[in-house]
């Protein structure tokens, strides 16, 4: 199966082209505000270095959130127009476990880690075993304050955390490997489809998660980068 797999959740910008898990081409770009610019010329140019045309695109895989408000949107309304206009599955992958799957840990607790705002990140808990990678705590929005009140201490951090200081008794994952990757998208999303998980593209939205700030409810108000205030 030959997929295109977009990442645009983050301040980074990827496509990349797999057949079925193995990697033929990718792209990867940390230029601040340039995901509609960019999008559009790395599919076309990792297309090219590849060979193939867009007919050849037999599947989807988009990373789905949470992440920045107009990067969701610039992917996935180009993964939904792909989709449906080639009428070809689209599967959808939470960001946050693109970089729990990242993380070089063989087994143990990870917590992934996205900036929502200055003091403020979306975070899960996976658990990495022999049979692979769970979830075992479900996405939510913390004040840096208190994470370390939410994740367990033998949690290794992986993610936005670099504008603070580390905090204490916690393994943190190298920035190398804290960088989103489409071609891990990519290779998330072909299982998905594998089991059958395929969405309906005009149902498929952002996983925004809102509505796990901490603290009291309030309407979401987005700065001009994307991020929730």
């Amino acid at each position: 199966m030959k997929l295109l797999a977009i990442e645009t959740a983050t301040p980074i910008c990827g496509a990349a082209l797999t057949s079925g898990e193995t990697l033929v081409v990718e792209y990867r770009a940390a230029i601040r505000n340039a995901h509609g610019r960019l999008l559009t010329q790395a599919i076309d140019r990792i297309l090219t270095d590849a060979g193939w045309q867009p007919d050849d695109i037999e599947a989807l895989a988009v990373s789905i959130g949470p992440g920045s408000f107009t990067g969701l949107r610039i992917g996935l309304a180009l993964a939904k127009g792909i989709a449906l206009a080639r009428g070809i599955p689209i599967a959808a992958v939470p960001t946050l476990e693109v970089l729990a799957t990242q993380a070089p840990v063989d087994k143990g607790l990870i917590a992934p880690l996205i900036r929502s705002r200055a003091d403020e990140y979306y975070t899960a808990l996976y658990e990495r075993s022999a049979t692979g990678l769970a979830a075992v705590q479900e996405v939510r929005i913390l004040p840096w304050g208190e994470i370390a009140q939410a994740i367990p201490p033998e949690a290794v951090l992986i993610g936005g955390a670099a504008d603070h200081p580390p905090l204490p008794g916690y393994r943190i994952a190298p920035a190398s490997s804290a960088l989103p990757s489409a071609f891990t998208v990519a290779r998330l999303g072909w299982r998905r489809l594998q089991q059958g998980r395929r969405e309906n593209p005009d149902l498929l939205e952002p996983l925004y998660l809102q509505e796990f700030i901490v603290g009291k409810p309030k309407q979401p108000v987005f700065s001009a980068e994307g991020h929730a205030r």
